[in-house]
């Protein structure tokens, strides 16, 4: 393979991924740069093994036991640009591994409005942008100016305007590409930045106030179906607190699995299907995974 230096041997994801589980990775992949990630694709590529690309894990359940394909795990792309317009605009570009949470905290320390909903929100970029990801009524969508993608198939860096992303409810384009989001750039307004701060530290508090933080977990379980919220139907079939083996809903808050202690990740989604289950026969409803499970 070439460059060796970004490849470790024998990674327990478990340690990785912000659930707790997971099982052992015989080779890993570290990319600190939009080459090295291309090179160590080309080089998983040219060995015909098969390779997942992940960022902090804090929405992903991994598999137990032995993996079967090569994470391709970019926290250590964490370069971010900032540039200010004539318009007294602050343009963001920011590497696929950079932690939203911190990012959005430096954004409004600078004066700046738009990233308040992230501060809080555990992921990366690449995963935020992967997926649309939204707090308190707002979404990636509406700061994002344009992506930078690793199209795989063609073998090329293409820059896909925000239009173009096919953002929803978290979902976007990107979830249908062979490839990898290398970063992305986004706009910022300037603004009160003692009312910015506060309104952001008022979401981080929300999180900490009905959020199971103490806990690993995956955030929220399940998308929010229309008319509802997942953690009200979760609740109200009695299911708060229940369990399978360490895998438990919430106590404080029925939309979160979390891991009580020495959950699997079979734990994990056997209890999401009995959520599912008991979800359908009580309400109809059919409640989809927010948890990307691999």
């Amino acid at each position: 393979m070439t460059d060796n230096t970004v490849f470790v041997n024998n990674v327990k994801l478990s340690e990785l991924s912000s659930m707790k589980t997971g099982g052992l990775a015989e080779k890993c992949c570290f990319p600190e740069d939009e080459k090295q990630l291309i090179s160590c694709i080309h080089a998983l590529k040219s060995e015909k093994r098969e390779y997942i690309v992940l960022g902090n894990m804090s929405n992903v359940l991994i598999p137990d036991g032995n993996i079967d394909f090569v994470p391709v795990v970019t926290t250590k792309m964490t370069k971010v640009e900032k540039t200010f317009d004539g318009n007294g605009k602050l343009h963001v570009y920011a590497f696929c591994g950079v932690k939203l949470t911190k990012l959005a905290f430096e954004i409004c320390d600078m004066g700046y409005s738009g990233a308040q909903f992230a501060y809080g929100i555990p992921g990366t970029v690449g995963g935020a942008v992967f997926m649309n990801a939204g707090a308190y009524g707002s979404e990636i969508k509406e700061i994002a100016e344009f992506v930078d993608f690793y199209d795989a198939e063609k073998d090329e860096i293409i820059r896909i305007d925000k239009k173009d992303c096919g953002f929803g409810y978290r979902t976007s384009a990107f979830q249908e590409k062979k490839g990898v989001i290398l970063g992305a750039s986004f706009v910022f307004e300037k603004g009160d930045r003692e009312e910015i701060m506060k309104e952001a530290k008022e979401t981080m508090q929300k999180r900490v106030d009905k959020q199971p933080l103490e806990y690993p977990s995956c955030g929220s379980a399940f998308k929010r179906p229309e008319g509802y919220f997942a953690g009200k139907l979760i609740e109200d079939c009695g299911l708060k607190g229940i369990s399978v083996g360490g895998a438990q809903v919430s106590e404080k808050h029925a939309g979160f699995i979390i891991n009580k202690g020495g959950a699997t990740t079979k734990d994990v989604k056997e209890l999401i299907e009995l959520i599912q289950k008991e979800v359908k026969e009580k309400f109809d409803i059919e409640l989809v995974p927010e948890i990307r499970i691999l």
